[in-house]
C-alpha cells in the first residue's frame, strides 16, 4: 500500500523480519524499534519476547516522524520500557556517518545471496564508504543458531498465545452440537489457516512435558548466548550492515517450503531475538524488483541508526 502510492506510511510488527522483508521487497523503508520501545498494546500477540511495532514509509525521515510518536513508555504493556523516547525526525544528522564504524558479518556474505543481491550489497558499500563511513568485516555466530532457536522460541510463544483463540470469546464460534473438545477443535479449524496450525502444533510440541528443556529451555540458553555475542561485535563497531533479504520477492510457486518464513528471515532473526534495533531502506534493484539494505544496531540506538539511513538514502 505505501509502495503503490495509497498511502503515506503502514505499520507493521515485526517478530523476526515481518517490518524489514515487506519494506525490502517492495522498495519501502521500515524501522523495526528495540524490542520494548514501542507498545505492543493492541496487537495481536504471536511472539510476546520478540513482537515489536514500527513504521513502514516511503522515507526514513516519514519512519523517524511517526517513530517519535509512537516510541515510549505504556502503562498498559508492562514489558515497554521507561527510557525516554528521542526527537528522532527533530535530531536526523546525516553527518554522523562520517567515520562511523560499520561491520559486515561475514557469516552474511557466505550465505547463498541471489547474485543480484550480493552485487547490490558490494554497491553499496562502496557507497556507504564514498559517505566517509569506515567499513570492516566482523563475525557472529552462525545464522543456523538463530534460525532454528527462533524457530523453537516463536512457535513456542505462538502456542501459548493463540490458546486463547478457541471460539468462546475469540475466533469464529465452533460447532455447538459437539463436546467441549469437538467444539474447540471445529472453532479453531475454521480460524486458523495452515501456517498457524504447524506453527502451533510445533511450538506445542517443544512445550510438553518431557521436551521443554531440551527444546524451550535450550533455546534459551542459545538466545543469551546470540546476545552475548552480538552485544560483543556491537562493542567494536557502530551498527552492523547486510543485505535485508538474501532474494528478492518470491513468486507464489517458490514458496513451498513449511519453513519458508523462518529460512527467509535468516539475516533478521538474530537481531530479532536479541530485541536490537534495526532500519531496512532500498538499495537498488535486483533484477526487476526491489531489494533492502539493513543497519542493525545497538539497544536503544534508533537515532544512530535513523542518521545513517537518512545520508545512505539521500546521497546523490
Amino acid at each position: 500500500a505505501v509502495a503503490a502510492d495509497m498511502c503515506i506510511a503502514a505499520m507493521g510488527t515485526e517478530t523476526a523480519g515481518s517490518i524489514r522483508l515487506p519494506s525490502s521487497w517492495c522498495g519501502t523503508t521500515g524501522i523495526k524499534p528495540t524490542y520494548s520501545r514501542v507498545s505492543r498494546f493492541g496487537v495481536v500477540a504471536m511472539g510476546s519476547s520478540l513482537d515489536s511495532p514500527g513504521p513502514m514509509t516511503k522515507t526514513v525521515e516519514d519512519g523517524a516522524y511517526i517513530l517519535e510518536i509512537i516510541a515510549g513508555h505504556d502503562e498498559k504493556d508492562f514489558s515497554s520500557s521507561t527510557q525516554p523516547a528521542e526527537k528522532y525526525f527533530e535530531n536526523i544528522n546525516p553527518e554522523r556517518i562520517k567515520g562511523i564504524k560499520l561491520g559486515i558479518p561475514k557469516e552474511f556474505t557466505d550465505l547463498d545471496l541471489q547474485p543480484d543481491v550480493r552485487k547490490r550489497f558490494n554497491e553499496a558499500v562502496e557507497k556507504l564508504k564514498s559517505l566517509g563511513a569506515e567499513v570492516s568485516e566482523v563475525s557472529i555466530l552462525d545464522t543456523k543458531y538463530s534460525m532454528a532457536t527462533y524457530t523453537i522460541m516463536q512457535r513456542s510463544e505462538v502456542s501459548s498465545n493463540l490458546a486463547r483463540f478457541d471460539g468462546t470469546r475469540y475466533s469464529p464460534a465452533g460447532d455447538i452440537s459437539k463436546t467441549v473438545i469437538e467444539y474447540y477443535e471445529s472453532a479453531r479449524g475454521k480460524g486458523f489457516g495452515d501456517e498457524a496450525k504447524r506453527r502451533i502444533m510445533t511450538g506445542t510440541y517443544a512445550l510438553s512435558a518431557g521436551y521443554s528443556d531440551a527444546f524451550y529451555k535450550k533455546g534459551e540458553e542459545v538466545r543469551n548466548m546470540i546476545k552475548d555475542n552480538l552485544n560483543e561485535v556491537l562493542s567494536k563497531v557502530d551498527a552492523i550492515i547486510g543485505p535485508t533479504t538474501p532474494t528478492t520477492a518470491l513468486g507464489d510457486d517458490e514458496v513451498n517450503d513449511p519453513l519458508f518464513g523462518e529460512m527467509i528471515d535468516v539475516l533478521a532473526e538474530g537481531s530479532s531475538l536479541t530485541g536490537l534495533p534495526a532500519v531496512s531502506i532500498p538499495m537498488g534493484l535486483a533484477g526487476k524488483l526491489p531489494i533492502g539494505l539493513q543497519f542493525i544496531g545497538k539497544h536503544f540506538d534508533e537515532q544512530l541508526l535513523i542518521d545513517l539511513a537518512s545520508a545512505f538514502q539521500n546521497a546523490e
